[in-house]
Protein backbone atom coordinates (compact mmCIF):
# COMPACT_ATOMS: atom_id res chain seq x y z
CA UNK A 1 0.00 0.00 0.00
CA UNK A 2 1.65 3.19 -1.14
CA UNK A 3 1.72 6.07 1.29
CA UNK A 4 0.03 9.18 1.65
CA UNK A 5 1.46 12.05 -0.85
CA UNK A 6 0.13 14.60 1.52
CA UNK A 7 0.50 14.67 5.03
CA UNK A 8 -1.10 17.20 7.51
CA UNK A 9 1.29 18.67 9.72
CA UNK A 10 0.43 20.83 12.91
CA UNK A 11 3.54 23.21 14.10
CA UNK A 12 4.05 24.20 18.09
CA UNK A 13 2.22 27.53 17.26
CA UNK A 14 -0.83 25.55 16.13
CA UNK A 15 -0.65 26.52 12.63
CA UNK A 16 -1.30 23.88 10.18
CA UNK A 17 0.55 22.84 7.05
CA UNK A 18 0.66 20.36 4.38
CA UNK A 19 3.62 18.55 3.73
CA UNK A 20 3.94 16.55 0.01
CA UNK A 21 6.04 13.82 -0.75
CA UNK A 22 5.74 12.71 -4.53
CA UNK A 23 7.48 10.29 -6.71
CA UNK A 24 9.77 12.27 -9.70
CA UNK A 25 10.73 9.28 -11.67
CA UNK A 26 14.06 8.50 -12.18
CA UNK A 27 17.57 10.32 -12.60
CA UNK A 28 18.25 10.60 -15.92
CA UNK A 29 22.01 10.34 -15.11
CA UNK A 30 21.94 7.76 -11.96
CA UNK A 31 19.32 5.73 -12.77
CA UNK A 32 18.49 6.27 -8.57
CA UNK A 33 14.56 7.23 -8.29
CA UNK A 34 13.76 10.61 -7.00
CA UNK A 35 11.27 12.39 -4.51
CA UNK A 36 10.09 15.58 -4.36
CA UNK A 37 9.07 17.28 -0.96
CA UNK A 38 7.23 20.81 -0.38
CA UNK A 39 5.25 22.00 2.59
CA UNK A 40 2.15 24.17 1.79
CA UNK A 41 0.04 26.60 4.07
CA UNK A 42 -3.04 24.90 2.23
CA UNK A 43 -4.58 21.81 0.87
CA UNK A 44 -5.28 23.29 -2.25
CA UNK A 45 -2.16 24.37 -3.05
CA UNK A 46 -0.35 21.13 -1.81
CA UNK A 47 -2.96 19.57 -4.00
CA UNK A 48 -2.32 21.77 -6.83
CA UNK A 49 1.57 21.20 -6.90
CA UNK A 50 1.30 17.29 -6.60
CA UNK A 51 -0.97 17.67 -9.53
CA UNK A 52 2.12 19.55 -11.47
CA UNK A 53 4.78 17.88 -10.22
CA UNK A 54 3.30 14.04 -11.39
CA UNK A 55 2.11 15.25 -14.68
CA UNK A 56 5.53 16.99 -15.27
CA UNK A 57 7.13 13.44 -14.17
CA UNK A 58 4.72 11.48 -16.61
CA UNK A 59 5.89 14.38 -19.55
CA UNK A 60 9.59 13.52 -18.72
CA UNK A 61 9.96 17.23 -18.44
CA UNK A 62 10.53 17.30 -14.56
CA UNK A 63 13.66 19.15 -13.61
CA UNK A 64 14.26 19.48 -9.61
CA UNK A 65 14.81 22.75 -8.86
CA UNK A 66 13.89 22.26 -4.87
CA UNK A 67 17.49 23.18 -4.33
CA UNK A 68 17.08 26.33 -5.92
CA UNK A 69 17.39 28.84 -2.79
CA UNK A 70 15.86 31.99 -2.28
CA UNK A 71 18.99 34.10 -2.37
CA UNK A 72 19.99 32.49 -5.53
CA UNK A 73 17.10 33.22 -7.28
CA UNK A 74 17.20 36.84 -6.27
CA UNK A 75 20.52 36.98 -7.72
CA UNK A 76 19.24 35.73 -10.78
CA UNK A 77 16.33 37.85 -11.17
CA UNK A 78 18.02 40.81 -10.46
CA UNK A 79 20.43 39.88 -12.88
CA UNK A 80 18.25 39.49 -15.51
CA UNK A 81 16.67 43.19 -14.46
CA UNK A 82 18.66 45.08 -17.72
CA UNK A 83 16.60 47.89 -18.00
CA UNK A 84 17.31 49.58 -14.66
CA UNK A 85 19.30 52.05 -14.17
CA UNK A 86 22.50 51.06 -11.83
CA UNK A 87 21.29 53.17 -8.87
CA UNK A 88 17.87 51.57 -9.11
CA UNK A 89 19.38 47.61 -9.46
CA UNK A 90 21.34 48.95 -6.43
CA UNK A 91 18.52 50.02 -4.55
CA UNK A 92 16.58 47.18 -5.59
CA UNK A 93 19.56 44.83 -4.10
CA UNK A 94 19.72 46.89 -0.57
CA UNK A 95 16.06 46.76 -0.51
CA UNK A 96 16.40 42.97 -0.76
CA UNK A 97 19.53 42.36 1.63
CA UNK A 98 17.53 41.57 4.65
CA UNK A 99 15.89 38.82 3.33
CA UNK A 100 19.07 37.69 1.62
CA UNK A 101 20.79 37.74 5.55
CA UNK A 102 17.73 35.98 7.05
CA UNK A 103 16.20 33.75 4.20
CA UNK A 104 18.58 33.14 1.81
CA UNK A 105 19.77 29.58 2.21
CA UNK A 106 16.02 28.87 2.56
CA UNK A 107 15.04 26.41 -0.59
CA UNK A 108 12.77 28.59 -2.52
CA UNK A 109 9.80 25.54 -2.67
CA UNK A 110 10.25 25.42 1.10
CA UNK A 111 9.86 29.76 1.45
CA UNK A 112 6.38 30.34 3.60
CA UNK A 113 4.62 33.37 4.40
CA UNK A 114 5.17 33.38 8.30
CA UNK A 115 9.30 33.37 7.46
CA UNK A 116 8.65 37.00 5.00
CA UNK A 117 6.39 38.32 8.01
CA UNK A 118 9.23 37.57 10.62
CA UNK A 119 11.38 39.47 8.34
CA UNK A 120 9.18 42.32 7.71
CA UNK A 121 8.68 42.76 11.60
CA UNK A 122 11.71 42.58 12.45
CA UNK A 123 12.95 45.21 9.75
CA UNK A 124 10.46 47.23 11.64
CA UNK A 125 12.11 46.72 15.07
CA UNK A 126 15.46 47.19 14.37
CA UNK A 127 16.27 44.10 15.07
CA UNK A 128 17.88 43.92 11.34
CA UNK A 129 19.23 47.69 11.27
CA UNK A 130 22.47 46.49 10.92
CA UNK A 131 21.95 45.09 7.52
CA UNK A 132 19.52 47.16 6.85
CA UNK A 133 19.70 50.78 3.96
CA UNK A 134 22.27 52.45 5.33
CA UNK A 135 22.46 50.48 8.31
CA UNK A 136 19.41 52.31 9.75
CA UNK A 137 16.22 51.26 11.05
CA UNK A 138 14.28 50.73 8.02
CA UNK A 139 10.67 52.89 8.18
CA UNK A 140 7.39 51.75 7.04
CA UNK A 141 8.05 52.98 3.72
CA UNK A 142 11.10 51.15 3.57
CA UNK A 143 10.11 48.15 4.53
CA UNK A 144 6.53 48.14 2.23
CA UNK A 145 8.98 48.43 -0.92
CA UNK A 146 11.20 45.57 0.37
CA UNK A 147 8.09 43.60 0.30
CA UNK A 148 7.27 44.93 -2.70
CA UNK A 149 10.51 44.29 -4.69
CA UNK A 150 10.20 40.69 -3.00
CA UNK A 151 6.74 40.34 -4.26
CA UNK A 152 7.86 40.79 -8.26
CA UNK A 153 11.13 38.50 -7.32
CA UNK A 154 8.49 35.50 -6.22
CA UNK A 155 6.31 36.40 -9.06
CA UNK A 156 8.93 35.27 -11.64
CA UNK A 157 9.51 32.09 -9.62
CA UNK A 158 5.80 31.49 -10.04
CA UNK A 159 5.85 32.19 -13.74
CA UNK A 160 9.59 30.35 -14.56
CA UNK A 161 7.07 27.50 -12.31
CA UNK A 162 9.74 27.60 -9.94
CA UNK A 163 7.29 28.24 -7.55
CA UNK A 164 3.41 27.43 -7.52
CA UNK A 165 2.13 30.69 -5.14
CA UNK A 166 3.70 33.47 -4.17
CA UNK A 167 4.03 33.75 -0.40
CA UNK A 168 4.84 37.21 -0.31
CA UNK A 169 1.41 38.35 -1.89
CA UNK A 170 -0.08 37.33 1.05
CA UNK A 171 1.90 39.35 3.77
CA UNK A 172 0.65 42.47 4.97
CA UNK A 173 1.79 45.72 4.88
CA UNK A 174 3.12 48.05 7.58
CA UNK A 175 0.94 51.15 8.06
CA UNK A 176 2.40 54.37 8.61
CA UNK A 177 3.04 57.44 6.56
CA UNK A 178 6.65 57.83 4.61
CA UNK A 179 9.02 59.96 6.43
CA UNK A 180 8.40 63.49 5.08
CA UNK A 181 11.18 65.70 3.52
CA UNK A 182 12.40 68.91 5.24
CA UNK A 183 11.88 72.23 3.30
CA UNK A 184 13.99 75.51 4.19
CA UNK A 185 11.68 78.29 4.68
CA UNK A 186 12.16 81.26 1.79
CA UNK A 187 14.00 83.33 5.22
CA UNK A 188 16.10 79.94 5.20
CA UNK A 189 16.67 79.41 1.72
CA UNK A 190 17.63 83.34 1.26
CA UNK A 191 19.82 82.80 4.23
CA UNK A 192 21.67 79.54 2.51
CA UNK A 193 22.12 81.60 -0.57
CA UNK A 194 23.76 84.69 0.79
CA UNK A 195 26.26 81.77 2.38
CA UNK A 196 26.40 80.24 -0.55
CA UNK A 197 27.21 82.92 -2.87
CA UNK A 198 30.77 83.40 -1.23
CA UNK A 199 31.45 79.70 -1.95
CA UNK A 200 33.32 78.34 -5.09
CA UNK A 201 30.78 76.49 -5.60
CA UNK A 202 28.12 79.61 -6.14
CA UNK A 203 26.35 78.45 -9.40
CA UNK A 204 26.11 75.07 -8.54
CA UNK A 205 24.28 75.26 -4.72
CA UNK A 206 22.16 78.09 -7.20
CA UNK A 207 20.65 74.76 -9.84
CA UNK A 208 20.50 72.72 -6.24
CA UNK A 209 18.56 75.43 -4.68
CA UNK A 210 16.40 75.73 -7.98
CA UNK A 211 15.37 71.85 -7.55
CA UNK A 212 17.82 70.30 -9.74
CA UNK A 213 18.61 66.56 -8.38
CA UNK A 214 22.12 65.74 -7.36
CA UNK A 215 23.18 63.72 -10.26
CA UNK A 216 21.70 66.52 -12.91
CA UNK A 217 23.94 69.11 -11.28
CA UNK A 218 26.90 66.86 -11.14
CA UNK A 219 26.09 65.33 -14.86
CA UNK A 220 25.85 68.73 -16.28
CA UNK A 221 28.70 69.65 -19.19
CA UNK A 222 29.61 72.71 -20.38
CA UNK A 223 28.54 72.00 -23.70
CA UNK A 224 24.80 71.73 -22.48
CA UNK A 225 24.85 75.25 -20.77
CA UNK A 226 23.63 77.72 -23.37
CA UNK A 227 24.36 80.96 -21.81
CA UNK A 228 23.53 83.22 -25.01
CA UNK A 229 20.14 81.79 -24.65
CA UNK A 230 20.38 81.06 -20.71
CA UNK A 231 19.01 77.66 -21.35
CA UNK A 232 20.06 74.35 -19.78
CA UNK A 233 19.85 71.41 -21.03
CA UNK A 234 19.42 68.09 -18.65
CA UNK A 235 20.25 65.04 -20.38
CA UNK A 236 22.35 62.89 -18.42
CA UNK A 237 22.80 62.10 -14.63
CA UNK A 238 26.47 61.45 -12.04
CA UNK A 239 25.28 59.50 -9.77
CA UNK A 240 26.65 57.00 -7.08
CA UNK A 241 26.34 52.80 -7.34
CA UNK A 242 28.00 51.19 -4.16
CA UNK A 243 30.30 54.23 -3.50
CA UNK A 244 31.57 54.66 -7.16
CA UNK A 245 30.49 57.58 -9.42
CA UNK A 246 28.82 56.62 -13.02
CA UNK A 247 27.10 58.58 -15.87
CA UNK A 248 23.75 56.95 -16.30
CA UNK A 249 20.61 58.64 -18.05
CA UNK A 250 17.91 61.14 -16.74
CA UNK A 251 16.16 59.23 -13.70
CA UNK A 252 12.76 59.45 -15.79
CA UNK A 253 11.99 60.31 -19.49
CA UNK A 254 10.72 63.43 -18.10
CA UNK A 255 14.07 64.04 -16.23
CA UNK A 256 15.67 64.94 -19.94
CA UNK A 257 14.39 68.63 -19.74
CA UNK A 258 15.58 71.85 -21.09
CA UNK A 259 15.48 75.15 -18.48
CA UNK A 260 15.81 78.67 -18.68
CA UNK A 261 17.94 80.14 -16.25
CA UNK A 262 17.17 82.89 -14.06
CA UNK A 263 19.35 85.58 -14.18
CA UNK A 264 21.38 84.58 -10.94
CA UNK A 265 22.31 81.24 -11.91
CA UNK A 266 23.42 82.34 -15.47
CA UNK A 267 25.56 85.13 -14.14
CA UNK A 268 26.80 82.78 -11.68
CA UNK A 269 27.97 80.30 -13.92
CA UNK A 270 29.21 82.86 -16.35
CA UNK A 271 31.78 84.05 -12.99
CA UNK A 272 32.25 80.18 -12.68
CA UNK A 273 33.69 79.21 -16.29
CA UNK A 274 35.66 82.58 -15.97
CA UNK A 275 37.28 80.92 -12.67
CA UNK A 276 37.70 77.61 -14.05
CA UNK A 277 39.69 79.15 -17.08
CA UNK A 278 41.75 80.82 -14.88
CA UNK A 279 42.62 78.08 -12.39
CA UNK A 280 43.31 76.08 -15.71
CA UNK A 281 45.80 78.30 -16.73
CA UNK A 282 47.44 78.50 -12.95
CA UNK A 283 47.50 74.66 -12.55
CA UNK A 284 49.16 74.11 -16.32
CA UNK A 285 49.95 70.90 -17.09
CA UNK A 286 47.91 69.42 -14.24
CA UNK A 287 44.95 70.44 -15.73
CA UNK A 288 42.67 68.01 -16.91
CA UNK A 289 39.51 69.35 -18.04
CA UNK A 290 36.10 67.06 -18.06
CA UNK A 291 33.92 69.31 -19.42
CA UNK A 292 31.64 69.03 -16.46
CA UNK A 293 30.45 72.25 -14.90
CA UNK A 294 30.95 71.04 -10.99
CA UNK A 295 34.43 70.41 -10.99
CA UNK A 296 37.65 70.72 -8.28
CA UNK A 297 40.38 73.12 -8.74
CA UNK A 298 42.11 70.60 -11.34
CA UNK A 299 39.05 70.07 -13.61
CA UNK A 300 37.53 67.00 -12.19
CA UNK A 301 34.54 66.02 -11.49
CA UNK A 302 33.42 66.12 -7.83
CA UNK A 303 32.28 62.62 -6.35
CA UNK A 304 28.60 62.95 -5.34
CA UNK A 305 29.39 62.08 -1.56
CA UNK A 306 31.94 64.94 -1.63
CA UNK A 307 28.98 67.24 -2.90
CA UNK A 308 26.59 66.38 -0.29
CA UNK A 309 29.29 66.46 1.94
CA UNK A 310 29.94 70.16 1.32
CA UNK A 311 26.30 70.96 1.30
CA UNK A 312 25.84 70.51 4.88
CA UNK A 313 29.10 72.22 5.22
CA UNK A 314 27.97 74.89 3.82
CA UNK A 315 24.21 74.78 5.58
CA UNK A 316 26.07 74.46 8.67
CA UNK A 317 28.24 77.80 8.24
CA UNK A 318 25.06 79.68 6.96
CA UNK A 319 23.26 78.42 10.29
CA UNK A 320 20.34 77.10 8.44
CA UNK A 321 18.57 73.76 9.50
CA UNK A 322 20.80 70.90 8.25
CA UNK A 323 19.06 68.90 5.54
CA UNK A 324 19.60 66.64 3.15
CA UNK A 325 20.96 68.10 -0.11
CA UNK A 326 18.18 66.27 -1.73
CA UNK A 327 15.75 68.69 0.36
CA UNK A 328 16.98 71.83 -1.38
CA UNK A 329 14.48 69.87 -3.95
CA UNK A 330 12.13 69.61 -1.92
CA UNK A 331 12.18 73.30 -0.71
CA UNK A 332 12.77 74.55 -4.15
CA UNK A 333 9.08 72.89 -5.11
CA UNK A 334 7.51 74.22 -2.03
CA UNK A 335 8.48 77.72 -2.56
CA UNK A 336 7.55 77.75 -6.57
CA UNK A 337 3.92 75.94 -5.85
CA UNK A 338 3.63 78.96 -2.61
CA UNK A 339 4.86 81.64 -5.11
CA UNK A 340 1.66 80.59 -7.54
CA UNK A 341 3.51 78.55 -10.21
CA UNK A 342 0.78 75.92 -11.47
CA UNK A 343 1.27 72.30 -10.54
CA UNK A 344 2.00 71.82 -13.81
CA UNK A 345 4.99 73.90 -14.65
CA UNK A 346 6.39 72.88 -11.33
CA UNK A 347 6.52 69.55 -12.26
CA UNK A 348 7.85 70.07 -15.72
CA UNK A 349 10.65 72.15 -14.35
CA UNK A 350 11.58 69.46 -11.65
CA UNK A 351 10.92 66.72 -14.52
CA UNK A 352 8.43 65.12 -12.67
CA UNK A 353 4.94 63.26 -12.97
CA UNK A 354 2.19 66.08 -11.83
CA UNK A 355 0.18 63.57 -9.84
CA UNK A 356 3.39 62.14 -8.39
CA UNK A 357 4.65 65.45 -7.43
CA UNK A 358 1.64 66.62 -5.67
CA UNK A 359 1.68 63.48 -3.26
CA UNK A 360 5.66 63.42 -2.63
CA UNK A 361 5.53 67.08 -2.12
CA UNK A 362 3.07 68.41 0.34
CA UNK A 363 5.17 71.03 2.66
CA UNK A 364 2.97 74.64 3.18
CA UNK A 365 5.07 76.67 5.66
CA UNK A 366 2.84 78.18 8.25
CA UNK A 367 2.87 81.95 6.65
CA UNK A 368 1.54 80.63 3.73
CA UNK A 369 -1.43 78.87 5.93
CA UNK A 370 -2.11 81.96 7.95
CA UNK A 371 -1.82 84.32 4.86
CA UNK A 372 -4.85 81.69 3.34
CA UNK A 373 -6.29 81.35 6.20
CA UNK A 374 -7.14 85.48 7.54
CA UNK A 375 -7.90 86.25 3.90
CA UNK A 376 -11.86 87.14 4.18
CA UNK A 377 -14.40 84.55 3.10
CA UNK A 378 -15.95 85.17 -0.24
CA UNK A 379 -19.43 84.93 1.45
CA UNK A 380 -19.28 88.47 3.44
Amino acid sequence: MSREPIAKVVLADGHIRYRVTVDAGSDPATGRRRQRRATFDTLKAARTWLGQTRTAAQRGSFVDRSRITLGEHLDTWLAGRINLRPSTQQNYRDALRPFQARLGSVPLTSLTRQQVEQVRDDMLSGALRAIGRRGKRLSPRSVRLSLQILQAALEAAVRDELLVRNVAAAVERPNGPSKPGAAWTPEQTQTFAAVAATDRLHAAWLLSLHGLRRGEVLGLTWNAVDLDHRTIAITQARISVAGVAQLSGTKTARGRRTLPLPPEVAEALQEFRQAQRSEAEAAGAAYQASGYVVVDALGQPLRPEAYSDAFTKLARRAGVPVVRLHDARHTSVTLKRSQGWPDHLVALWHGHDESVMRATYTHAHLDDLRRHAEQRPPHR
